[in-house]
């Protein structure tokens, strides 16, 4: 006779165990589980869908198919839907999961190749998670220097930072704007400029602004700007020896988004906004613009929340607040009509008595106006005048070059020689460099049928959404050495320095690039100039001024912290009389 050996005994009761579990109930539901989850992550990945075909999606392909599975096989769980219903969520969802996070770090992704952080490859989660923390910038800052110039920040997303890509990622074609920035108008609505990604509506829509933002208009606009300067050089002076928080004033009042604020105010909605004169921010427009900006933010970082967007609004208070008083100031100033040339004047071309826009595209253009106003020109002018209070030579030839040309504050306000002015030309420039208004710059998508493109010798597959981060972009030692983290207005006007300036983009550059330059720069001008004419500066004593750049927070757009300043009125003059380097001194009495 013969013995069986006990090994194949073992393998032979194994087979006919697996062979049963083959053709039993858990076989066939774990089967059909795969190919839900199979055929669920193919159609997302597929068709990416948004807008009102989501929620269908989502109950097509991740509510049903649990359900069903649960229902067909609940005799296996003895008759108890709840538990079959339990697991068979569980059991799917964690399959689904699965799928993805190996399919987006495997070698068959179209982005493979590209290096980035494991967890941001995984999902965009993460880039959620560090907007939350205001340091978009640095750690934006860090994956370059760690990973290079072009990094994997998502699933499908890269941040590129190299000057020659800047044409083929800003211009019209193939890339466009990404959903990004329609995610907060509502399905079937209409946007503000900003928010437009068809390039045609966005054309024929910039043609109106473009109308309001050209050298005619912006003669009318100085008027407004000389009397709301005036109104702050007077807050100053009241306040003339004490230590206050320039910082502060700026974006409460004047030149952040206070001036900003009250010049918008004044240009688009006839004066709505009187914060100069209390010198408070009674009905906190300020953190109502700023939480808002930062909900724009977040909610870009998901683009397909979009369908909850209107929702959500509803109970996110500073997004709530902010579209209240966007509706409130273009009722007003539609009832009011034109009193004045503001901004609106030339947007509903009311010269020529033009028919006005539907109430919900005001309202849209309201909010655009509002936004674009909010800590830009403000951040801007406070980041400058630190650069400058920790750079004293630096703020001497300044001064010089504008001595030099002005004797009082009156020629500033009527003359055109400010923007042909080298040094202050300079120093305006350094300071948009080191603190850009939007320091995670602007994203492009790359359209099904559009691509694969290359940049920066990387091909770039359709479905990719590109981001080129202005901040780092600007301090990259590539296009801005020597020293590229300091404050050296010299480097744009020395041959033997000057900067790449195809690097340079603080406005973006191309068809959809900023509208309000021009706007910006004279505001920018102008202030700088009867601020330095008229008052001297000291940095308070306990100030820490070597970490005042750790307070740049970065929520869209750039926000900054305390500037405690001593501000003075002197009697300013030329009192040469040294002659050093061909370079006269200034001095104050």
């Amino acid at each position: 006779m013969y013995s069986v050996h006990p090994l194949l005994i073992t393998t032979l009761s194994a087979l006919v165990r697996l062979l049963d579990f083959a053709f039993s109930a858990k076989m066939s539901a774990f089967l059909l589980n795969n190919t839900y989850v199979k055929l669920c992550h193919w159609f997302f990945k597929t068709f990416e869908p948004r807008n009102q075909t989501l929620f269908h999606s989502i109950v097509a392909f991740i509510i049903i198919p649990p359900s069903l599975l649960a229902f067909v096989f609940r005799n296996y769980y003895h008759g108890h839907l709840a538990l079959a219903l339990t697991l068979s969520y569980t059991l799917y969802i964690t399959a689904l999961l699965t799928s993805i996070v190996l399919y987006r770090l495997s070698p068959f992704h179209p982005l493979a190749g590209i290096p980035g952080p494991t967890i941001g490859k995984i999902s965009r989660l993460w880039s959620l998670y560090i907007a939350t923390t205001g340091q978009q910038h640095r750690y934006a800052q860090e994956l370059h220097e760690r990973y290079g110039p072009i990094v994997r920040t998502g699933p499908n997303h890269l941040h590129i930072i190299d000057a020659s890509a800047i044409p083929t990622l800003l211009s019209a074609k193939p890339f466009e704007k990404a959903e990004r920035y329609k995610v907060t108008v509502p399905l079937g609505g209409s946007g503000a400029l900003g928010t437009l990604v068809d390039i045609h509506e966005h054309q024929a829509r910039r043609k109106l602004w473009d109308r309001a933002m050209n050298s005619e208009a912006m003669q009318g606009y100085r008027e407004i700007f000389s009397r709301r300067i005036n109104q702050f050089v007077g807050l100053l002076e009241k306040r003339d020896g004490q230590i206050i928080d320039l910082s502060l004033l700026f974006s409460l009042l004047a030149v952040s988004i206070s001036i900003r604020f009250d010049v918008m105010g004044d240009l688009a909605f006839n004066g709505r906004f009187e914060m100069l004169k209390s010198a408070v921010d009674a009905n906190d427009y300020i953190s109502t613009t700023r939480g808002s900006a930062f909900f724009f933010e977040w909610s870009g970082k998901i683009p397909w929340i979009r369908p909850l967007v209107p929702y959500i609004m509803r109970i996110n208070a500073p997004a709530l607040a902010f579209h209240r008083l966007a509706v409130e100031c273009i009722s007003k100033r539609l009832s009011e009509g034109s009193k004045k040339k503001d901004l609106f004047y030339h947007l509903f071309n009311e010269q020529n008595n033009g028919q006005a826009w539907a109430f919900p595209l005001a309202i849209a253009e309201s909010r655009g106006t509002l936004l674009a106003g909010a800590d830009t020109t403000g951040t801007a002018i406070t980041s400058i005048l630190y650069y400058l209070l920790t750079n004293p030579s630096t703020m001497n030839k300044l001064r010089f070059e504008l001595d030099s040309h002005y004797d009082d504050i009156g020629d500033m306000y009527s003359s055109d020689t400010l923007s042909k002015l080298p040094y202050l030309n300079a120093v305006i420039n350094e300071g948009l460099r080191l603190a850009p208004a939007l320091p995670s710059g602007t994203q492009r998508y790359l359209p099904p049928g559009k691509g694969p493109v290359v940049v920066s010798q990387t091909l770039i597959p359709e479905g990719t959404t590109v981001q080129m981060p202005t901040f780092v972009l600007h301090r990259d030692p590539r296009y801005f050495s020597p020293q590229p983290n300091s404050f050296i207005p010299e480097r744009w006007l020395d041959e033997s320095i000057k900067p790449d300036r195809s690097a340079f983009i603080p406005f973006s550059v191309g068809p959809t690039s900023c509208v309000g330059k021009n706007f910006a720069l004279t505001e920018l001008r102008l202030l700088l100039c009867i601020l330095l004419h008229t008052f001297d500066f000291q940095l308070s004593p306990s100030f820490d001024s070597k970490g005042w750049e750790s307070t740049f927070n970065d929520n869209f757009i750039l926000t900054k912290g305390a500037l405690p300043t001593r501000t003075s009125k002197g009697i300013v003059v030329l009192v040469v009389f040294i002659e050093e380097r061909n370079n006269k001194t200034r001095e104050t009495l």
